[in-house]
């Protein structure tokens, strides 16, 4: 990727008709280099903020239902145009320079090559917080983003207190 700046998001998909519980959560890095143009001029957002292009990074579940355990496969789709998406819900963009494409498929291979599929501890939210907790001990990221992300309403349930998360894996 060069010398781009990248810019990295966390984001939340609605996930219909589960509710809050089941919001589920991906990572994108932004490529500020990619636009559309609007009467002539070009923009790497939309009107709302939110980045046009990027690398999403996310992960779903292989089979069986939502409730079942199962093998996860994590996923990067480039060019992935988050404005426009139906089903998002929010964006946050970190407080971080440095991530590279590169840094950031390597932490998702690590935690996805550990973890396999359990709706209530090891759920898309609990990856992206690992990845990015993957990042910090990296010291690609500093630790003050995951209190950024709490600030920021990205808590997972399970970090809400409550007994289970009830996320899952969204498929695209």
């Amino acid at each position: 990727m060069g010398g781009k700046k990248l810019h990295l998001y966390v984001l939340k998909f609605d996930q219909t008709p589960f509710g809050d519980a089941t919001t589920h959560w991906a990572l994108f890095l932004h490529d500020p280099t990619f636009v559309n143009y609007r009467d002539g001029m070009p923009y790497a957002f939309d009107q709302d903020g939110i980045p046009i292009c990027g690398t999403l990074f996310h992960l779903r579940k292989s089979s069986g239902g939502i409730t079942s355990f199962g093998e996860l496969q994590y996923r990067q789709y480039p060019k992935f145009q988050v404005s426009g998406q139906p089903l998002l819900r929010s964006t946050l963009k970190l407080k971080c320079d440095g991530v590279t494409n590169e840094h950031l498929d390597q932490a998702c291979q690590r935690i996805s090559n550990a973890i396999s599929y359990n709706l209530f501890t090891e759920n898309c939210q609990e990856w992206v917080k690992k990845v990015l907790e993957d990042l910090v001990c990296q010291k690609i990221i500093p630790w003050t983003v995951l209190k950024q992300m709490e600030r920021g309403g990205f808590k997972t349930l399970k970090e809400q207190g409550k007994e289970s998360s009830s996320s899952i894996c969204f498929n695209f």
